[in-house]
C-alpha cells in the first residue's frame, strides 16, 4: 500500500504574519505635541536666503544651471530634497532666477535636469 503525501497544513493567518505593534509615543519634558516650525521661522529662513540668491549675476546663474546639467548627465546629481522648514518658507517668499519654458510631459522636470 502507497502512502498518502503529507500535505502541510496552513497555519492560521495571525501566526503566519505577525501584526506590528505600534510604539507609544514618548513625551519629551516641555513637548506639547508641537513640532515643526513656525510660519516665522520659515520666513525668517526665507529672508536668509533671499540675499544670496538676489546678488547673482546671470553669468552665474547660467554657470549654476550648465553645472547642473552635467551633474545630471554624468548621473552625479545631488540635489538635496527640499526639507518640509524649506518649503514652508517658499510660501510667501520665492526668488526666481531663472524662467524656463519647458515640455509638459513630467517624467523630466526641470529641477532634476539642472540638479537643482
Amino acid at each position: 500500500e502507497e502512502e498518502a503525501p503529507q500535505v502541510p497544513r496552513r497555519q492560521p493567518p495571525s501566526s503566519r504574519h505577525p501584526r506590528p505593534v505600534a510604539a507609544q509615543p514618548q513625551e519629551e519634558e516641555g513637548d506639547l505635541g508641537w513640532q515643526g516650525f513656525s510660519m516665522e521661522e520659515a520666513r525668517t529662513h526665507a529672508d536668509k536666503l533671499q540675499q544670496g540668491k538676489m546678488s547673482r549675476t546671470p553669468g552665474e546663474v547660467l554657470a549654476e544651471l550648465q553645472r547642473g546639467n552635467a551633474r545630471f548627465w554624468m548621473n552625479a546629481a545631488n540635489r538635496p530634497e527640499t526639507s518640509a522648514f524649506e518649503r514652508r518658507g517658499l510660501i510667501s517668499k520665492q526668488f526666481p532666477s531663472v524662467a524656463m519654458l519647458g515640455c509638459s510631459d513630467s517624467r523630466v522636470p526641470t529641477e532634476i535636469v539642472f540638479d537643482q
